[in-house]
């Protein structure tokens, strides 16, 4: 594996596209291959398919009434042949200035038409003790 300036500039493109409720480009960044899965950062946001993930990107664009303005702070992206990976712990920033810590992993496969989202998955980090009751190694 090696670190990947695609893979980078994509994921770079995937956060434009998010921050500016650009449905067009993020039609034009998922494949429309079998087994697209967009899982967000609800439980409830679990979105297998082409079709289920550009109506839910245009439908949250739409509640928010307009993109969710998105900032990397250290995108880790890389590649092996026609698959390559990316995670990154970015920032929301919403309209009022409050920022909004979460993680992305996103893996990627390389299409006669360029790198394209396959499988790309959200969360908000909580700690141990939260989740699990009590304190573990971290």
């Amino acid at each position: 594996m090696q670190e990947s300036e695609e893979i980078r500039a994509v994921m770079m493109r995937y956060y434009e596209a998010i921050s500016n409720a650009d449905l067009e480009a993020m039609k034009r960044m998922f494949s429309r291959q079998d087994g697209v899965l967009l899982i967000g950062t609800d439980p409830n946001e679990w979105w297998p398919g082409y079709d289920k993930v550009v109506e839910i990107w245009q439908a949250q664009f739409e509640a928010m009434g307009s993109g969710f303005p998105v900032k990397s702070t250290g995108l880790h992206a890389l590649s092996a042949g026609n698959v390559g990976w990316a995670a990154d712990r970015p920032i929301f920033v919403f309209p009022d200035g409050t920022e909004m810590p979460f993680r992305i992993t996103t893996v990627l496969h390389k299409e006669p038409d360029g790198w394209k989202v396959v499988m790309s998955h959200a969360s908000f980090g909580v700690s141990n003790e939260e989740s699990l009751g009590q304190e573990l190694p971290t």
